[in-house]
């Protein structure tokens, strides 16, 4: 089926409609536009350069009818080519004071960009890396944010895990062995490493039961797991989890989670106990 693109002019409309319109979208759905911009390069060549001005066009016109401020936004750095990133950078730095509270960067192989784009905007809570290729962390990035989510892992060994001193963490793909682990959990337990850290949650490379990973530690199990632990969707606790309790007082409760029949690692850190 052909969709017709040109069926529908948003920004055509008078202004009270398409605030009747934007209203009724979800808020991720409308910095969502690289999926436009995708059906679009279908059309010509030089409908990538056409979907940027529409992107940004449309961006405006519902930023001014909603009165809101960039803050958020989630960028397939893939979906143009290096040059026109660059130039969507420079545009989201413009109309973000150079600031952003929450973004999700998405591509493959776009080091370079994603260099450039933390070089520019400095996103100050929250941060979704889901773009592949990289060997480090890019430079730029802000170490008081509140939670750091890198969806291909592969890159991050023991050593880069023991610097990453977020408050939360959510690590995918992680090639980290048990006895990694075990190694982490004693650093962290002598105050030897991430010492902001609130949680940290990533996918295990190994199979071994909970006890196994904890070998040659101090831990005691958890009589009432609900007490610790909020249920989430998609996600089974193997067992009723551990405590371990760091040179300081400070205890961490750790779990063996299976999400959507991936083995995985939680551990929550309890300043209130």
């Amino acid at each position: 089926m052909v969709i017709d693109l040109t069926g529908f002019r948003l920004l055509e409309l008078p202004v009270l409609v398409t605030e009747c319109v934007l209203s009724t979208m979800h808020p991720i759905e409308i910095p969502g536009f690289h999926y436009v911009s995708e059906a679009q390069k279908i059309e010509t060549n030089q409908t990538q350069i056409q979907s940027l001005k529409i992107i940004r066009e449309l961006f405006d016109d519902s930023t001014c009818i909603l009165n809101s401020k960039l803050t958020n936004v989630v960028f397939a750095i893939d979906s143009f080519s290096s040059t026109d990133n660059k130039k969507t950078i420079d545009w989201l730095k413009s109309r973000s004071s150079g600031t952003m509270a929450l973004a999700c960067i998405e591509g493959e192989n776009v080091e370079e960009d994603l260099n450039y784009f933390f070089q520019e905007i400095k996103v100050t809570k929250a941060l979704a890396i889901h773009a592949s290729g990289l060997k480090s962390l890019p430079p730029g990035i802000s170490r008081n944010l509140e939670y750091l989510e890198i969806l291909h892992g592969q890159w991050i060994t023991l050593d880069i895990l023991l610097t990453l001193d977020f408050a939360k963490l959510q690590i995918q793909n992680l090639a980290l062995t048990n006895q990694e682990w075990n190694i982490f959990f004693k650093k962290w337990m002598n105050s030897e490493c991430n010492f902001k850290l609130k949680s940290v949650k990533a996918q295990l490379n190994e199979e071994g039961v909970l006890e196994n990973i904890l070998e040659g530690i101090d831990f005691t199990y958890i009589n009432s797991p609900q007490e610790f632990l909020k249920p989430e969707e998609n996600v089974v606790v193997l067992h009723s989890g551990v405590k371990i309790v760091r040179n300081d007082g400070v205890v961490a409760s750790i779990f063996q989670l299976l999400i959507q029949g991936s083995l995985a690692i939680l551990m929550e850190v309890h300043y209130d106990q």
